[in-house]
Formats: structure tokens, sequence, C-alpha cells
């Protein structure tokens, strides 16, 4: 997913949008073997989401021609 600075938004450079930018994935394999867990969103869920929130809090565009369409 490719995000663009909205005009007038947060900067992406802010503490708070760093903090949503990981570069390590964590794996939840092991857990999900051992205590059984499973996940309540998929990744594709899970990115649609905080793509919401992001648009909600105005870090990002509503609508952004940048981002993926859902069925992609």
């Amino acid at each position: 997913m490719i995000i663009r600075e909205a005009a007038g938004s947060v900067p992406l450079g802010h503490k708070l949008i760093t903090a949503q930018i990981r570069r390590v994935y964590h794996s939840p394999e092991k857990i999900m073997k051992r205590l059984g867990y499973k996940p309540l969103l998929t990744y594709g869920e899970g990115m649609e989401t905080t793509r919401k929130w992001l648009e909600f809090s105005n870090l990002i565009a509503t609508g952004d021609p940048a981002r993926p369409s859902a069925s992609a």
C-alpha cells in the first residue's frame, strides 16, 4: 500500500504515523500452534481497518487514488 500525504494532514514523519509504519512482520504461527490463537481479522481486513482509521484521523485523504481497490 502506498500512503501519500493529504493536504492539511499530519506529516508522514510525525511520531504517530511512524509508530504505525513498521518494517518488521511478526508471524502469529507460534502462538497459533501452541495456544490455539486465531486472529479476529485476516491480514487484508486488518489493512483495510488501518486504512479506514488513517482516513478517519485525517492522516490520509478519503478516497485516496493511491490506495489499491478493495478487490485487489
